[in-house]
């Protein structure tokens, strides 16, 4: 069993060492007890994974909606005008609804910046 080749290659020495592992319940034990720290070190590594997703998510999305509000000021009555897309009589209701928005839009960047703080 010396010369076993495994067909990952190991080196000479991993194979010796694999060849003459002692099974006692001293190195069971020792064998068990790193594969769990092995397997707790990845659920860390996956966790920390999916906060760096989630900040970069939560940041993606908060730069969107400041992409959105620096788009086009569609509260300005003149600028609105000028492009002739509304009549001067639906610009109320027009401009209602559009601070009405904005207020849901302030709220949703307020807990997007909430969130992104609990995600750090």
């Amino acid at each position: 069993m010396a010369n076993y080749t495994t067909p990952i290659r190991e080196s000479d020495h991993e194979n010796e060492v694999k060849n003459n592992f002692d099974f006692n319940a001293a190195n069971l034990a020792c064998r068990v007890r790193i594969k769990l720290l092995k397997s707790i070190e990845d659920g860390h590594m996956l966790q920390a994974q999916r906060n760096r997703f989630k900040v970069k998510l939560l940041k993606h999305k908060l730069k969107r909606c400041s992409y959105e509000d620096s788009d086009v000021d569609m509260t300005n009555k003149r600028s609105l005008l000028r492009r002739r897309s509304f009549e001067p009589y639906e610009l109320e209701t027009i401009v209602g609804r559009i601070t009405k928005h904005e207020e849901d839009h302030a709220k949703n960047i307020a807990s997007l910046k909430g969130k992104l703080k609990r995600a750090r």
